[in-house]
């Protein structure tokens, strides 16, 4: 087996295998009732008065069992950058979700 295959689960590849756990524990989360419409790698567009501003790139996105929209980016060093801190405050008001670097 490759060091790449130990880090796909359910044909998806990721870059970690922390990403990969996350991936593991959500599921298991999703199956227990404890988080709902789970999205793996999703994109989100962040448009402001119907244009288009930027997109900010999740690791997941769920629903917790409060109702409450989470979006997970797994912690890297660009999340340190301006850029980055902006789509993320645009995704949270856009969204109504909270944004966790996990």
């Amino acid at each position: 087996m490759e060091p790449s295959d130990t880090r796909k689960v359910d044909d998806y590849g990721f870059h970690t295998l922390d990403a990969r756990r996350r991936y593991m524990q959500l599921v298991t989360e999703e199956r227990l009732g404890r988080v709902y419409q789970l999205k793996v790698k999703p994109v989100f567009d962040l448009r402001v008065k119907g244009r288009y501003v930027a997109c900010l790139s999740a690791d997941f996105a769920y629903v917790d069992e409060s109702g409450a929209r989470i979006i997970e980016v797994m912690k890297r060093a660009s999340n340190e950058s301006s850029g980055y801190r902006i789509r993320k405050k645009l995704a949270e008001i856009l969204f109504d979700a909270t944004v966790r670097e996990v």
